[in-house]
This record gives structure tokens, sequence and C-alpha cells, in this order.
């Protein structure tokens, strides 16, 4: 897409040319002339509905499970995480083996492409959390775990300036992509303080339905704040804020 470049910078509908003003600066893009009729029903443009159809299963998809994990995403995600997922379950649609194009769909496809996803790219958990973490989901139970063996927090965490404590948080998801549902539950950590000293091992469960048929994700995070005088200050409004899916359990006739 062209840039806009020297002092006029547009916005709007000028003939044929929209101006607009997104991420990567002042754009420009050509209006199309193609007619939603013609897509809708011209054999020339089957692929492109086919293409059209799986794209906006991707986008619910993603919908749903940011629904699902809003409590904690509002808090680390960059910018483009909307995109990324998105890209992400269009990726896992495309591993569909049973149904043909343009008819395949998330519960068939490879669900697992998810794991280790960054919702804060900017931020991973891997390198922000530089300790091994343990993570369990026990589908007969419901019981979802993140452990935590015990560290010393100053030496692996890489907290953004002005850090005095930080909270471990974990979310545990149910999402039924057909029906566009969700179950979730979350826990936390206390305020633990980024000292020399060391933090005791830790345990976060969180539990969904037992027995469940559908997949169940787990993600952890953690937020960086500040205390001061026994008030809590969130940093930078999240932006150095890791969250990441740690763990998927998949029906068995998802996993590829």
């Amino acid at each position: 897409m062209p840039k806009q470049k020297g002092t006029h910078r547009l916005l709007g509908t000028t003939g044929d040319m929209t101006y607009q003003k997104t991420q990567d600066g002042y754009t420009a893009r050509e209006k199309t002339h193609i007619n939603g009729d013609k897509i809708r029903t011209s054999d020339a443009y089957a692929r492109t509905r086919e293409n059209m159809a799986e794209f906006g299963r991707s986008g619910k998809a993603s919908k749903l499970l940011r629904a699902a994990l809003s409590k904690l995403i509002k808090n680390g995600a960059d910018t483009r995480m909307t995109s990324r997922l998105t890209g992400t379950f269009s990726r896992i649609i495309k591993t569909d083996p049973v149904n043909d194009r343009g008819q395949r769909v998330v519960t068939e496809g490879n669900i697992l492409l998810l794991e280790a996803f960054d919702f804060n790219i900017n931020a991973a958990l891997i390198t922000t959390f530089a300790t091994p973490v343990s993570s369990t989901i026990n589908r007969t139970t419901g019981v979802c775990t993140v452990n935590i063996s015990a560290v010393i927090l100053s030496e692996i965490v890489t907290a953004p300036e002005g850090t005095t404590h930080l909270r471990i948080v974990t979310g545990a998801a149910e999402l039924d992509f057909e029906r566009e549902h969700y179950i979730s539950a979350f826990s936390a950590s206390s305020d633990l303080p980024v000292s020399n000293v060391e933090t005791p091992a830790l345990t976060l469960t969180a539990q969904v339905t037992a027995q469940s048929q559908l997949p169940l994700f787990l993600v952890m995070g953690v937020q960086f704040i500040q205390v001061v005088n026994g008030k809590v200050y969130p940093l930078k409004n999240g932006a150095f804020n890791p969250l990441t899916i740690v763990k998927i359990d998949a029906p068995l006739s998802e996993e590829i």
C-alpha cells in the first residue's frame, strides 16, 4: 500500500482514492470497482467466496477466544494482536483434513498451533519471565494448573523501570466454536516484590467444566506494578506485560 510523504496529509475520499491514518502512518488506497453481486454469484469468484467464508470463521474464532480471556488481554496485548490471532486461526482452518475448501472449520483443524501464542509480541513470556513453568490441564476434573518453582524474581524477570512488584495471572477457557460460547476462570498471585529474596514456589489453578468435550486453553501472564505507600499502580498500561497460551488440551478428534 502506498504511503503519503510530504507536508500535505489527506484524510477521507477523493475520487477513487481513500486516504487514512494507520499504525504505519498515512496511507492511500484505491477504491475497488468489483460488483458485490458478481462476487457472490460468479464462478470466476468461487475461490474468493471460499476464502471469505473461511476468513469469516477465523475472525469469529479469534473474537471468541479474545472474549473468553478479555480480563487478562486488556492488560497484556500488543496493538496487532487481533490480526495475528486471526491469522493463526486461518492457518488452523487450513489444516482441516475433513471438509472441502470453503467449508473447513476450526474444530477439525490442528488447534494446537495456538500453543505458545504470545498476546503481547513485544513482551514474550519466555524472555520476560525466564524460568521454567509447568502447566497441566486435567480434562477429567476441569482443573488447569500452573506451577512455578521457587525463584529470585530480580534474577529472572525483565521488568520495566519503576517496577516494585509483579502479579502472576492465569486464565482457563473452554471454547465452543460452533455455538460461539465460552466458559472461563481466572486466578492470580498476591503482589510479589521484585527483589533479591527468594519467592516461594507458587501454584495457580483455574477450573472449567469437568469432562468437557471442547478445546481447553490455559494462559499465563505477568502484570508489572508499582506499589507506593500501600497503593498499587499498573505500569505503562500493560505495554510490558506478557500473556501467553501455555497449554492446550484438544479433544482427540481435533489433534493432528
